[in-house]
């Protein structure tokens, strides 16, 4: 992998990435400048994403690759990677996985996912790291809004992925969610850079591989498009998330453990997020659908039980918490 840009091209891409970088710092002043690292599986993304760091910030992070063992390949496409990040002198870490009860017969990419980012949260944590950076990308950004689309999901899941999002102890950045994937390609191709090509991800057993066969269809929506709707979506559910935080000030009261919400006039949206996040308050985790039905059966004036709550109609609506053992749960 050469340590510098080579043509004007690829000074290009890293004039880009640079002004990608500097709207990280606009939204988190500083993250940037402590510790951090950069996830790497070895495929044209994440290569390019750890190239394109590398020659933005010359050194100063670390890298992990996670390596699940679902394939014989796997073993030796990390070790790629860490020779890769040895010729540019960036630490370089390789997160093995460990399947106790076996690798995951069912949802293999969604499991895959979550011990992916458990075992970097930990690594990060290990290493003092504030950031962990990924090469999710404007397809990607489009094949999650299809996804979930299909699934039935509202705001928050149809804004995507999010450019910054907090995990555990370690924020989460995505700086190349207006590129696309060819461009990565191109990137690689031009600069010389190894890459290594997982074939899970032409299986059309996953519902992602699925997906971005279809959207590679004539025809079909722009991803640099629905990327640029997926950001002015996440915008919007910023918004609401701030309305109902200023609903739990201004219309809810807490007697004791239970709670008084003053519900009336409020859109049903704000109504449904602000039950929901009464219940969170007092230790349960309910889904949107079953505090909208709830709140429609308030309206109508009748008594309701959502998660380890009673929840009463009234001028005001009383959230009482109920014991979990003697009471029923409907919703």
């Amino acid at each position: 992998m050469p340590a510098e840009p080579t043509s004007e091209a690829l000074r290009i891409w890293v004039d880009r990435f640079g002004k990608d970088l500097e709207l990280i710092d606009d939204l988190d002043p500083g993250l940037l400048a402590q510790p951090g690292g950069v996830a790497v599986s070895g495929g044209p993304d994440s290569m390019a994403l750890m190239w394109l760091m590398f020659q933005a910030k010359h050194g100063g992070f670390r890298v992990a690759s996670v390596d699940h063992g679902l394939r014989a390949e796997s073993a030796h496409e990390v070790r790629k990677v860490a020779d890769e990040a040895q010729a540019l002198g960036i630490p370089h870490d390789i997160l093995t996985i460990d399947w106790p009860d076996g690798s995951p017969k069912a949802s293999l990419q969604d499991e895959a996912r979550k011990v992916r980012y458990r075992a970097l949260e930990r690594w990060a944590a290990d290493h003092g790291l504030a950031w962990i950076m990924t090469a999710h990308h404007a397809d990607d950004q489009a094949e999650t809004m299809v996804m979930r689309l299909v699934r039935g999901s509202g705001l928050a899941g149809l804004s995507g992925i999010r450019r910054m999002r907090q995990s555990g102890p370690v924020m989460l950045v995505r700086p190349l969610l207006d590129w696309r994937r060819a461009d990565l390609d191109d990137l690689c191709a031009q600069a010389g850079i190894g890459i290594s090509r997982d074939p899970s991800n032409d299986d059309p057993r996953h519902d992602r591989t699925r997906t971005r066969q279809l959207l590679n269809q004539p025809g079909m929506p722009d991803p640099q498009g629905m990327a640029e709707t997926a950001n002015r979506l996440a915008g919007a559910e910023e918004a609401l998330q701030w309305a109902c935080g200023e609903v739990l000030r201004t219309r809810c009261n807490w007697p004791g453990d239970n709670c008084r919400f003053d519900a009336a006039g409020l859109p049903d949206e704000l109504v449904r997020r602000t039950l929901v996040a009464i219940l969170g308050h007092m230790g349960d985790e309910v889904r949107g659908q079953a505090a909208h039905r709830a709140m429609l059966a308030l309206r109508r004036g009748e008594t309701v039980s959502l998660g380890h709550a009673q929840l009463r109609p009234g001028e005001t609506w009383l959230v009482r918490k109920i014991d979990a053992e003697s009471s029923p749960v409907d919703a």
